[in-house]
């Protein structure tokens, strides 16, 4: 092959290009359904715990300090509270999954959201507020399935 046919082969189609978008359409389509389907499962699993759960208060044992990595000089420390909580006579510990600016007072109570079934599987009241992910999920999901289809049918 010489340098004219390469070049000839890799300019611009002349032809439709309807084929082209019609798979590319159909892939982002299928990733946004996807998206969509792990923004519901992660709805209703938050639904689920919310209603299925109980409410207790435990006490802040303890502060775990830690620092970004961007943090070279370690001035922005960032708190996550240790608690115990009793149910049914048994002590159980949870670290907060969410780190506070501040470091909250040892001994303060706080509440704690726990299974009955199982109270080990349980989850600060204050760390509740997971709709941000749900939400991000939702909102790529439908961005991307209009996007997808209003490409689909521009070129059609």
């Amino acid at each position: 092959m010489n340098l004219y046919t390469i070049f000839l082969l890799s300019g611009r189609s002349s032809g439709n290009t309807y084929d082209t978008v019609l798979v590319f359409s159909s892939f982002f389509i299928g990733v946004s359904l996807i998206l969509l389907a792990i923004g519901i499962i992660l709805f209703y699993q938050q639904k689920y715990f919310i209603t299925h759960s109980k409410i207790t208060t435990g006490t802040i044992i303890d502060c775990n300090k830690r620092y970004s990595r961007d943090d070279n000089q370690g001035r922005f420390p960032t708190y996550f509270p240790i608690v115990s909580y009793e149910v049914n006579g048994i002590n159980y510990t949870i670290e907060s999954e969410k780190g506070k600016p501040d470091e909250l007072e040892i001994g303060s109570g706080v509440m704690v959201r726990y299974f009955e079934e199982n109270p080990a599987q349980s989850n600060l009241v204050m760390d509740n507020k997971q709709t941000s992910s749900v939400s991000v999920f939702l909102i790529l999901g439908i961005l991307m399935f209009l996007a997808s289809v209003s490409l689909f049918f521009m070129n059609k």
